[in-house]
C-alpha cells in the first residue's frame, strides 16, 4: 500500500502539511526581496516574497540539484545513495523537490551524510 499523498497549505506564515489524519504545523519566516540571496535578486521576474523554514545556505556552499523518477528502480536507489554518500565531508548541499522517489531519497541520503539539504 502506498502512503497517502501529502497536501501542503501555506497561510499567514504557517505551513500546514496534511498526510492522512496527521496535520503538522511549521512556523515559516517570510523573506522580502531585500532579504533574498544575491543570485535570486538577479532574475528578471523575482517573486514578491518567499517563505522559509530553517536557514539559507552560506553563499560559499555549492548546491547540487538531484532530479529523477518517482518510481525508482533498485539500481536508481543504489546510485542515488552512493552518489550523495560520496559527497560527505565536502562543502556541498543537495537541492531537490518534495516528491516521492528520487527527491525524497536525495534528502534522506543528504541527511545521513550530514550534508545541507534544501527543498
Amino acid at each position: 500500500m502506498e502512503p497517502p499523498l501529502a497536501r501542503m497549505y501555506c497561510a499567514r506564515g504557517f505551513l500546514f502539511i496534511r498526510t492522512g489524519l496527521v496535520v503538522q504545523l511549521f512556523v515559516m519566516e517570510t523573506l522580502l526581496p531585500q532579504d533574498f540571496p544575491l543570485l535570486l535578486k538577479e532574475i528578471t521576474d523575482p517573486p514578491k516574497k518567499l517563505y522559509l523554514r530553517g536557514i539559507l545556505p552560506s553563499p560559499d556552499l555549492k548546491l547540487l540539484a538531484v532530479v529523477g523518477s518517482r518510481a525508482l528502480s533498485s539500481y536508481g536507489k543504489e546510485v542515488t545513495k552512493n552518489l550523495i554518500a560520496g559527497l560527505k565531508g565536502y562543502p556541498i548541499g543537495i537541492v531537490s523537490g518534495l516528491a516521492l522517489g528520487t527527491d525524497a531519497l536525495a534528502h534522506e541520503a543528504a541527511l545521513a551524510s550530514n550534508l545541507y539539504t534544501l527543498a
